[in-house]
């Protein structure tokens, strides 16, 4: 009984102050130890299939969190998606654009695809990706679309649509569902950067990949 008593103490000492994954994994790792030394219930053979997959799930998801692997919208609407990608860090410069995080990374700009939020004239948001060395001609888009004018959306409405921060803005995961519209040469690309939802962080792809998730309008808007 004593050493059930100290076992039970050392358990409690382990879940106390611990973080919100770290408490997870304590408290299921206690209560495998409580269910060897007969304190608790074992769990019925129908539910211990569940119980060791959630108990794989909780020590997957620790070590995620303790190997910092990135997320946010843009990555998990890849996964679901099935996606085939790579991710890529590299320190943030406020205003530095592709040219930046290109030249961090090493790859050509041309490469780098940056997502660009913009509105027409009745303040209808759409996504244009195009090329980090190129610029969108506003006439030809408005002319393709059927709208008067393009003009970049204003930062904090380009947030408000996609839920990313300027610079952070990815066409994956976007708090509202945008028409997107893709420059045709990036096709011809065999891999690209783009950004995956944060600052400093890329997912590197095919283009291929882009039009099956995002299934964007292909348009000839380059400068």
């Amino acid at each position: 009984m004593a050493v059930r008593l100290a076992f039970v103490r050392i358990a409690g000492n382990l879940i106390y102050g611990a973080t919100a994954v770290d408490t997870l994994i304590r408290v299921f790792s206690a209560l495998s130890a409580l269910m060897i030394l007969r304190l608790i219930p074992i769990p019925a053979k129908s539910t211990k299939p569940l119980f060791i997959a959630f108990y794989i799930f909780i020590i997957t998801l620790y070590n995620m969190v303790k190997e910092k692997i990135p997320s946010s919208p843009a990555i998990l609407a890849l996964k679901a998606h099935f996606a085939v990608f790579t991710l890529h860090s590299y320190q943030y410069e406020e205003k530095g654009g592709t040219k930046v995080s290109a030249m961090k990374l090493g790859v050509d700009e041309h490469c780098v695809v940056k997502t660009l939020v913009m509105e027409d004239e009745k303040a209808h948001p759409l996504i244009i990706l195009m090329h980090g060395d190129k610029e969108v001609s506003t006439k030809s888009l408005a002319r393709i679309i059927g709208a008067k004018s393009i003009l970049p959306c204003r930062p904090e409405i380009a947030q408000k649509h996609t839920g990313y921060q300027v610079g952070g803005t990815s066409p994956f995961g976007t708090r509202k569902s945008l028409p997107v519209y893709m420059e045709k040469t990036i096709l011809d690309l065999p891999a690209i950067l783009i950004n995956a939802g944060s600052r400093g962080l890329l997912a590197q792809m095919a283009p291929a990949e882009v039009v099956r998730i995002l299934s964007p309008v292909i348009v000839n808007v380059s400068l």
